[in-house]
């Protein structure tokens, strides 16, 4: 049998199935990029980073809620341990706070903690599943600091007495 021998281009011609691959592949990608645009056009929740109990500071630079975030500051100037406490990576508001507040990708953020944590030299924030336990977590532990999205009913919630040890704090540049 007499194989017929092709060129390179006509081996590679396209199919109706590959012409329609490439239709449903384009039609992904522009459904994703129109849901990513939708996410996009709400307005930004502000972050607020919150600090217990207010005597140790009304204001932060932002260089020390670096410090503090990424486990390199460890103690109040008055020599009580900070207890930072984070959400959880996949939590938007989380993602937020990293990108918006500490000018960092989260991934880059989490890579820093694995590292510490791995070789030994410190230890990665408490996380806390949700803003109702980040709340909680605050008002229990003097010197703690934390971040949530300042929505309506968190501002509500900061109004209450329970909630009094708490304050907003200013960031500084």
């Amino acid at each position: 049998m007499h194989q017929r021998s092709m060129t390179h281009h006509q081996r590679h011609l396209p199919t109706p199935i590959s012409h329609l691959r490439y239709v449903l592949l384009w039609l992904l990608i522009a459904a994703c990029g129109s849901v990513h645009a939708a996410d996009t056009d709400a307005p930004p929740q502000r972050i607020a980073v919150l600090l217990n109990p207010p005597p140790y500071r009304e204001s932060l630079e932002i260089n020390e809620i670096r410090a503090i975030f990424s486990m390199n500051a460890r103690r109040w100037s008055d020599g009580t341990p900070i207890r930072a406490y984070v959400m959880p990576d996949q939590d938007a508001a989380h993602q937020r706070f990293v990108q918006q507040v500490l000018a960092l990708l989260p991934h880059q953020l989490r890579r820093h903690w694995d590292r510490l944590v791995y070789t030994g030299t410190g230890q990665a924030p408490n996380e806390v599943p949700d803003s109702d336990t980040m709340l909680q977590q605050l008002r229990r532990h003097p010197g703690s600091i934390g971040y949530l999205e300042l929505t309506p009913d968190i501002s509500e919630l900061l109004q209450e007495k329970s909630n009094e040890s708490l304050i907003i704090v200013d960031i500084t540049p």
